[in-house]
């Protein structure tokens, strides 16, 4: 045979007739099943490298495109949210300074709302207690007038009764209130007083005095009314206490 059929014949291998069982038990010397067989490594092949190729006019205007749409955008939310904000912030204090405004005004006019309704309550309260007292005082001094009026009244009576000089004066004293030219003089008195005035002068001298006198019930004791043909004096007890009341008392008598 030749040498051809040499070399395939040396390198043919017989089939393996190993039950399947202990086929994968089998190994070599070198650990590995024994019908492995060295298979040396592929070389690395060697990787085309592509040179980079230079950008077209078009590439580069798409480029600065989107540069410029990605920049206006960046720009356009970064605007709006400075201006939302600015705008929140100028809105928030124009609107807290107009509150504040608006709460002060309307504080300041219900504070002054209830000044005067506290004021008129207190005036109020004021007039309630000082009005009794006021009139309790206008009471008390009237009652004190009168007590001394009745008092002043009875001490004269009891004098005018115990002593003539009261209507000796009384009687002087309004014979000098008249005028010079009257002549004729009546002279009215309480009965009492007649006796008492003709006890100091008899008819003879109140004749020549020009003077008639004339009883009257209605008198009190201590007084007398003058009359002529053009004047009256009215020199009654009760008169002049008036008078003397009146000047006491600030009252026009």
């Amino acid at each position: 045979m030749g040498s051809d059929q040499d070399m395939s014949t040396a390198k043919w291998s017989y089939p393996d007739i190993t039950p399947d069982d202990k086929r994968g038990s089998e190994t070599n010397a070198l650990n590995k099943p024994k019908r492995w067989q060295y298979e040396p490594p592929e070389a690395d092949l060697p990787q085309a490298t592509d040179e980079p190729q230079p950008l077209t006019a078009e590439q580069l205007e798409a480029i600065r495109q989107a540069a410029r749409d990605e920049g206006y955008q960046e720009g356009l939310q970064q605007g709006r949210e400075a201006g939302h904000s600015e705008g929140y912030e100028a809105g928030f204090a124009e609107a807290k300074q107009a509150g504040h405004e608006q709460g002060y005004a309307a504080g300041e006019a219900a504070a002054a709302q209830a000044i005067t309704e506290q004021h008129a309550r207190w005036q109020a309260l004021i007039d309630a207690v000082t009005a009794p007292l006021e009139q309790i005082d206008q009471s008390v001094e009237q009652a004190l007038i009168e007590l001394v009026q009745a008092l002043t009244e009875a001490i004269c009576l009891h004098q005018v009764n115990v002593s003539q000089d009261t209507i000796l004066n009384a009687l002087r004293q309004g014979i000098e209130a008249l005028p010079v030219t009257d002549q004729k003089v009546v002279i009215h008195l309480h009965p009492d007083d007649v006796e008492r005035i003709k006890q100091v002068w008899n008819d003879d001298e109140l004749q020549q005095r020009g003077w008639l006198l004339a009883k009257d019930q209605q008198i009190e004791l201590g007084g007398c009314e003058i009359t002529t043909e053009r004047s009256r004096v009215d020199y009654t007890l009760s008169s002049r206490m008036q008078t003397v009341f009146a000047q006491l008392t600030g009252e026009d008598g």
